[in-house]
């Protein structure tokens, strides 16, 4: 509720609100572990050992993370048969709350900003090789309940043809920032 706070608090000085709102934003970048610089964790090899977890579609308060607000890192290796080769690809991740950064292979293919928004993302033709390769979504959660939720028949890879795979299921995941930690010290009340 800290980050609810923050964003109460700038309402009423409407000539700091945008100063505050950026000075937040910036805070939860800086102290988000997966973001250094080039995000390490979109890294194709990755120690993931310290990784746990998560079947999706679920909100995480759902999933074992009660009260969680912050940011939390998902990663799932997918498989593109050779027939999708070449050719762009539409990936479906359905409803994110709030807001997220998605990866393919380590390139930024996508970012959307709000809860209850469907996202979906093309991942272009050439980029798309036969093989097996990572997909990465940092997911920022403000207040409430937050993840990578809804249906899971729309989390989904879609080939220009029309095939269809499944990304429902396990994911692995690890959380970048608590917004407890971040905004408990730097002034946000």
């Amino acid at each position: 509720m800290e980050a609810v706070k923050v964003i109460e608090n700038a309402k009423t000085d409407g000539s700091g609100f945008k100063r505050k709102l950026s000075d937040w934003n910036e805070l939860v970048i800086a102290k988000d572990a997966g973001v250094q610089g080039t995000p390490p964790w979109i890294a194709r090899n990755l120690d993931l050992s310290s990784w746990k977890s998560m079947a999706l579609p679920s909100l995480w308060e759902q999933a074992g993370m009660p009260g969680f607000d912050g940011v939390v890192w998902f990663r799932k290796n997918i498989t593109i048969p050779q027939s999708w080769a070449g050719k762009d690809i539409k990936l479906n991740l359905g409803t994110i709350d709030d807001n997220d950064v998605t990866y393919f292979d380590g390139e930024k293919i996508g970012q959307t900003e709000g809860f209850n928004v469907p996202r979906s993302y093309t991942i272009p033709a050439n980029k798309v090789k036969a093989g097996t390769f990572v997909l990465v979504v940092r997911v920022f959660d403000g207040a409430g309940e937050g993840g990578i939720y809804g249906n899971k028949n729309v989390l989904s890879l879609v080939s220009a043809g029309g095939e269809r795979l499944s990304l429902d299921g396990e994911w692995q995941y690890k959380v970048g920032l608590n917004l407890k930690d971040a905004t408990s010290n730097a002034g946000f009340k």
